[in-house]
Order: C-alpha cells, then structure tokens, then sequence
C-alpha cells in the first residue's frame, strides 16, 4: 500500500493498470503470484522542487493466500472515509480510515480491501489509519482502542508523540 501525501506517483503494471495519484490518494497492489510494476516520480516543474512525500505499508499475505491473482485498486482521497474532530479551542484532528473501521466515523461506506488481503477478513481486525492533528491539539481529543493480541504501530511524520500515546 501506498499513501502519497505531497507530490505525484505514476503507477503501472502488467496487468494493465496505471494511475497517477497523490494528494492523499492511496494504491493498493496484491502482488500475489506476481506482477511487475513501477512507480516513477514525474518531474512537473524542471526549475524547482518537485516534493513527494509518501509512505508504504507492506502487508504479508495469508499463507492460503500467498499465490492468489494479483489485485490493484486505487482508494481516491475524496472518496476515503474521513472523521474530524474538534477540541474548545477549534483545533482539529482528521481521521482517514483508509482501513478497517473506526466507530467515530458512524456510518460512512467503508473502501473495499483487495479480496485476498488480511483486511478483508473480518476476524483479522486490519485498521490503517492517517492522523492529522492541528499544532497545539489539547486534551483528550482521540482514543484509539486495539485488541490484545494486535500489532500496533504508530509513526510521526512532524513532531512527536505526546506523552499521554500509548500502546
């Protein structure tokens, strides 16, 4: 998985897919029994910087699921569920839930995960998230329970975690 959050990513692959995205944009590619692709970064402006910010996740397929078809989808940030929360000072906290569910979303469709991926079992509990916090976010803006036996992990693009961050 792929989340651009600044910049541009040019995808394709030999199943015939191919997107640019970025902005929030996330792509999601099941390599499975194989697949070769590419993710080239486009010069737009030859005369200044052209930023990319992104990061990736790589998710192990289930053993049954280790030679399945290859599966791209691509999750189009205005069509990635989002919950905001704001504190008495009107600064707010923006959940993406680009994964699994998050109760303060309410209702919202939920993206569909690639068919063979651990996300799509529901017994497997996959959430991914994107966390925006507005600078200064005071009090208990947003708790975030996990099961027991999870793997949690949490990252810091700017910043750092307040003391109150547990796992």
């Amino acid at each position: 998985m792929t989340i651009v959050r600044k910049g541009l990513i040019d995808h394709s692959d030999s199943l015939g897919a191919a997107a640019r995205f970025g902005g929030g944009d996330v792509q999601w590619l099941t390599a499975g029994k194989g697949v070769v692709h590419s993710e080239m970064f486009p010069l737009l402006d030859a005369a200044a910087p052209n930023p990319l910010e992104l990061f990736q996740i790589w998710l192990n397929l289930p053993a049954r699921n280790k030679m399945v078809a290859p599966h791209f989808t691509m999750f189009w940030s205005e069509k990635i569920p989002r919950h905001v929360a704001t504190d008495t000072q009107g600064r707010s906290t923006e959940v993406a839930v680009i994964a699994g569910q998050l109760q303060a979303a309410g209702d919202r469709e939920l993206l569909a995960p690639p068919p063979d991926s651990w996300a799509a079992q529901a017994k497997a509990d996959v959430a991914i998230w994107t966390i925006r916090m507005a600078p200064g976010r005071a009090g208990r803006c947003l708790r975030l329970r996990v099961k027991a036996h999870g793997v949690t992990s949490i990252s810091s693009r700017a910043g750092r975690f307040p003391s109150q961050v547990r796992t």
